[in-house]
């Protein structure tokens, strides 16, 4: 697992604390087992359960409850999150201190292409030019709360 040490940048270093918040603190909703992480970059899954083999999304955001978040690709955001075993939404919200607020979740099958919004492309004078993110759409996503180890602690 990467050190946060080894960034600069306050998003890269909250997902790093984060990672590793949750494969320290959380279990596997479905089943309470022990979650893994994946390799960094694997598309569209952070996490595995070592018992029921399921798969979970993490995404992570500071400060207040917010109705949408910034996903990633956006063709691959909906065919990840909308293929048939696709992965669950592990949503882990924290203070500029980076200290765990509050950690929900969402089964896959409650997650549809209504809450995947593509964002405009880059332009085409952009580095990665033509490429399209997403917006995720929380608000519409029946979340449940998930309580974990000792909720709080540094991300």
């Amino acid at each position: 697992m990467q050190d946060a040490a080894d960034y600069t940048s306050a998003s890269q270093i909250a997902r790093v604390l984060t990672e590793k918040w949750v494969s320290q603190q959380v279990a596997c909703p479905l089943c309470g087992s022990t979650l893994k992480p994946l390799a960094n970059n694997t598309p569209g899954r952070d996490f595995y359960c070592v018992e029921c083999a399921a798969s979970y999304q993490l995404k992570s955001y500071k400060g207040k409850r917010k109705p949408k978040l910034i996903g990633a690709e956006y063709r691959t955001t909906v065919s990840i999150l909308l293929a048939a075993g696709g992965p669950h939404l592990l949503v882990v919200r924290y203070s500029k201190e980076y200290m765990v607020q509050e950690v929900f979740w969402a089964e896959n099958k409650d997650i549809t292409k209504d809450h995947v919004q593509p964002r405009r492309p880059l332009s085409s004078t952009a580095r990665r030019a033509g490429w399209q993110g997403s917006t995720l759409f929380l608000g519409q996503i029946p979340f449940k709360i998930l309580l974990c180890k000792p909720l709080g602690g540094a991300a």
